[in-house]
């Protein structure tokens, strides 16, 4: 997930794949249940190899989901507007227009 850095370019069209209907869940709030095999780590490797050892049922599909339909492609939006970008504008505006931020409410 953090093995290397998120470019803009990889992230900016992610939020097609998002669907604002889907049900996917958060997984158990408890990560020390995700991640029973759980041991201090005194390198990144370590880190990273531990990281691969969660339970999927336990902690569930929604936040990577999330990160990589959702929070990377808004981000990258972000920053593409903050840098000024108007060449890019209809795509920043596609990306935020894409969620329906008002789902489930009533």
């Amino acid at each position: 997930m953090y093995g290397r850095p998120v470019v803009v370019s990889d992230s900016r069209e992610a939020y097609r794949e998002f669907d604002n209907a889907d049900t996917k869940v958060f997984g158990h709030a408890n990560w020390r249940a995700v991640h029973a095999t759980w041991h201090p780590q005194s390198t990144q490797a370590d880190a990273e190899k531990l990281a691969e050892t969660g339970d999927p049922v336990l902690g569930g599909q929604r936040k990577r989901y999330e990160a990589h339909g959702m929070r990377n492609p808004l981000a990258a939006a972000a920053i593409v507007a903050l840098a000024g970008d108007a060449l890019n504008q209809a795509a920043i505006e596609r990306a935020i227009r894409h969620y329906d931020y008002l789902l489930g409410s009533a």
